[in-house]
């Protein structure tokens, strides 16, 4: 999460030069662009653990606080599967992509060369910790399941709920 947070103040900063820079000096800094985009998918990617962690993601629950908590505990753990395996296909995917970028030193086609391989490094990374989070949470749900439910996080200042069957 430090490494997401300095990229976005590193977004700020270029933004900041770039646009005083263009207004100012009529002259914007060289490549900002290309740097801004590498640096706010290595963002997301570095981010999603933290958030697959603290159950930071945006979640429709309104039918599901209706169920009983056995249900409850059978969609939060589907969910859970469904995520793990969201994540795995993708963190596949980019460890492939950042290889083969690393591999040919792929670097952006502006005019200044901002190495895209990094990127794609860093943003393979963040998947694979969210995989191994995923996983992680999956094992304490089977082993601790109502543990699971008062500890998945809830979007809003209320407690989670839970009734006893």
């Amino acid at each position: 999460m430090v490494i997401a947070s300095i990229c976005v103040a590193l977004i700020i900063i270029i933004g900041t030069v770039d646009t005083f820079g263009r207004a100012v000096m009529n002259s914007p800094l060289m490549g900002a662009v290309e740097l801004t985009e590498s640096l706010l998918a290595t963002t997301i990617f570095l981010a999603l653990p933290h958030a697959q962690r603290h159950a930071q993601h945006v979640v429709v629950d309104i039918i599901v606080h209706s169920f009983s908590t056995r249900w409850q505990l059978i969609a939060f753990f589907f969910a859970l599967v469904l995520t793990f395996l969201s994540f795995l296909l993708l963190a596949i995917e980019a460890v492939d992509g950042a290889h083969s970028a690393w591999l040919a030193s792929e670097v952006s086609a502006g005019y200044v060369p901002v190495p895209i391989w990094l990127a794609k490094l860093l943003s393979a990374a963040g998947l694979i910790i969210a995989v191994l989070e995923t996983a992680r949470q999956i094992v304490w749900t089977i082993l601790w399941p109502k543990d699971a439910l008062s500890h998945r996080g809830a979007a809003s200042a209320e407690a989670v709920h839970l009734e006893q069957d």
